[in-house]
């Protein structure tokens, strides 16, 4: 797949996208995506996530939606509480439980589903590092509850 142009070979030069004004006689050079880039699949989302951002660190790309995105090496995903900090802490089941610290108490439970993931806590941030061979997307599916005491 075609990302853009470039006026260096090697792509370390100016990025032209689609429609850019280019000086006349302007060598450009198609930079292509390899067919091997993994891809992080999400496939479900929750009605919650307006309390949580899901991201890709460190590029910080919004996965709160059911979609696929591209991966670069290393990135991880961040689960953090919009516009604050939480309480934040794993059950003996495996499950995140997140407390906003809302006034009727309400805190949210966030259960994953995808394959060689390793969850960790930092601070009110959640990580989720995974692994994947050449040619193998991960899959993503996660689940939100609310639970009111």
């Amino acid at each position: 797949e075609c990302t853009g142009y470039n006026d260096k070979k090697d792509g370390s030069g100016t990025i032209y996208g689609p429609n850019a004004n280019v000086m006349l006689g302007t060598k450009l050079y198609a930079q292509w995506e390899s067919a091997d880039v993994p891809k992080l699949i999400v496939e479900s989302k929750n009605a919650y996530t307006s309390k949580m951002h899901f991201t890709l660190d460190p590029s910080g790309v919004n996965i709160d939606q059911a979609n696929t995105y591209k991966l670069k090496g290393g990135e991880k995903i961040r689960i953090s509480p919009v516009g604050g900090t939480a309480t934040t802490q794993m059950d003996d089941k495996g499950r995140i439980i997140m407390d906003l610290g809302e006034p009727d108490k309400a805190y949210y439970v966030i259960s994953i589903s995808m394959d060689n993931s390793n969850v960790t806590i930092s601070g009110s941030d959640v990580i989720i590092d995974f692994t994947y061979a050449v040619g193998v997307n991960p899959v993503l599916n996660y689940f939100i509850m609310q639970v009111v005491p």
